[in-house]
C-alpha cells in the first residue's frame, strides 16, 4: 500500500451522534448538502487520524477511497465526501416495496394422467319372466305333488297324451295344478336355480270329465 500524507491538525474529535447503519441497498449518491457521514467516528485501519475530514482533501478519495478497511468499511461508504454516506433527512432507507407479493404459482400437473375408475356394472333383476326351463333342466316343484283328482293324478299321468293342454289348469291341490307344477306341463322349476319361473296364464276352465289312469 502506498504512504499516505499526514493529517492536518488538529483532529476534531467525533460528535457523540449515535453510530447509524449503512443500509442494505445501495443509496443514489447523496448531495455534500443532504448528507451525514455513515459513522460519525469511523477511521480507516490507519488510525483515528484517517477519517472522513482525512479523505475530503485532495483526491484521497479516488485513491485510498477503497482501501484500509475498519470494521468491514472503507472511506467510499462511509464518508460524504466520497460518495458515501447517508441522506441527512431520512437517515434510514425509506424505499418500500410497492404492491403485494405475487401468489404461489400453481404447480403443473403430474405428468401421468389420473386413471379413471373402472366402470362397474350395475345387476338389475329382469322384469321379464325367465324362458321356460327345458326338460333337460327342469325338476317338478313338488315331487308328490298330484291334483284334487287323487294320488294317481300325478306330473307323470300329466305327461300322456295331451293331457296338459286339457287338464292343466284344472283340479287344483293345495293352491297349485298341473302347469304350474309339472315339466311335461311347462311348470316345474329350473334345476339350477330351485325356483319356480313359470306363472300359471288366466284361469281353470270348468271340469271336464277324464279318463281313468
Amino acid at each position: 500500500q502506498p504512504t499516505r500524507p499526514p493529517t492536518p491538525q488538529p483532529t476534531k474529535p467525533p460528535s457523540p451522534q449515535p453510530i447509524l447503519q449503512p443500509t442494505q441497498l445501495p443509496n443514489p449518491l447523496p448531495s455534500q448538502n443532504d448528507c451525514v457521514d455513515s459513522s460519525l467516528d469511523w477511521h480507516d485501519s490507519g488510525g483515528s487520524s484517517y477519517n472522513c475530514q482525512y479523505y475530503a482533501q485532495s483526491n484521497y478519495c479516488s485513491i485510498y477511497g477503497n482501501q484500509f478497511s475498519n470494521d468491514g468499511l472503507v472511506a467510499n461508504q462511509v464518508c460524504c465526501a466520497c460518495g458515501g454516506g447517508i441522506s441527512s433527512t431520512t437517515q434510514q432507507q425509506t424505499q418500500q416495496p410497492i404492491g403485494q407479493p405475487s401468489p404461489q404459482p400453481t404447480r403443473p400437473p403430474t405428468p401421468q394422467p389420473t386413471k379413471p375408475p373402472s366402470p362397474q356394472p350395475i345387476l338389475q333383476p329382469t322384469q321379464l319372466p325367465n324362458p321356460l326351463p327345458s326338460q333337460n333342466d327342469c325338476v317338478d316343484s313338488s315331487l308328490d305333488w298330484h291334483d284334487s283328482g287323487g294320488s294317481s293324478y300325478n306330473c307323470q299321468y300329466y305327461a300322456q297324451s295331451n293331457y296338459c293342454s286339457i287338464y292343466g289348469n284344472q283340479f287344483s291341490n293345495d293352491g297349485l295344478v298341473a302347469n304350474q307344477v309339472c315339466c311335461a306341463c311347462g311348470g316345474g322349476i329350473s334345476s339350477t336355480t330351485q325356483q319356480q319361473t313359470q306363472q300359471p296364464i288366466g284361469q281353470p276352465s270348468p271340469q271336464p270329465t277324464r279318463p281313468p289312469t
